[in-house]
């Protein structure tokens, strides 16, 4: 490299000054994209990524051969027991939960078409789940936000290409400010 950041390259009959953006823009390793997309498909699927546009889909953080070689199933044990007996009352809705945590994981792709919102005392463990999911979706992948204006404010982009957006403590019923914003839940007690 020369003084003024250009290079020699020397092609088989005279050597050229070339800069560095000549010689990557002649390559033909480099890698042109037409577009940049969110697709979690995998290649094989029908609708996933062409070649030709760039993924930000990373994969999760975890794969699935990581699971079956590192997992400690005592600990797992106590993960489902916790959501078995803290977040549900029943079979069904430990049922639901478990599908619905798993289509996140396994099938990105699919939108789901709920929104699961979770109740309970303070330092019940209401958190422990995402904090789970987060490390097993990555945080390419997961966003954790603690009001209502970083999900609807003016500066969102944060929350794109991701699979999982958890609002810890961002709503409150008695707050006038989120009665007439975009979410608002309301307990009858």
């Amino acid at each position: 490299m020369y003084a003024d950041g250009s290079y020699k390259v020397i092609p088989r009959i005279k050597p050229v000054l070339k800069s560095l953006a000549e010689i990557y823009l002649e390559s033909p390793l480099r890698s042109v994209y037409v577009d940049m997309k969110f697709n979690p498909r995998p290649h094989n699927f029908k609708k996933s990524c062409p070649d030709n546009e760039l993924n930000m889909w990373s994969g999760p953080a975890i794969k699935r051969d990581d699971v079956v070689e590192y997992t400690d199933w005592k600990l797992l044990t106590l993960i489902m027991n916790h959501l078995r007996f803290t977040w549900t009352d029943v079979d069904l809705q430990f049922s639901y939960l478990i599908g619905y945590l798993a289509s996140i994981i396994q099938s990105p792709w699919l939108k789901q078409t709920m929104c699961l919102g979770v109740n309970g005392e303070q330092g019940s463990g209401k958190t422990l789940m995402f904090l789970i999911m987060e490390l097993i979706i990555g945080t390419r992948h997961f966003v954790h936000l603690h009001s209502m204006e970083d999900m609807f404010g003016e500066f969102t982009a944060y929350t794109c290409n991701r699979i999982l957006v958890f609002l810890d403590e961002c709503i409150w019923a008695g707050s006038h400010k989120d009665r007439y914003g975009h979410v608002y839940c309301c307990e009858k007690g």
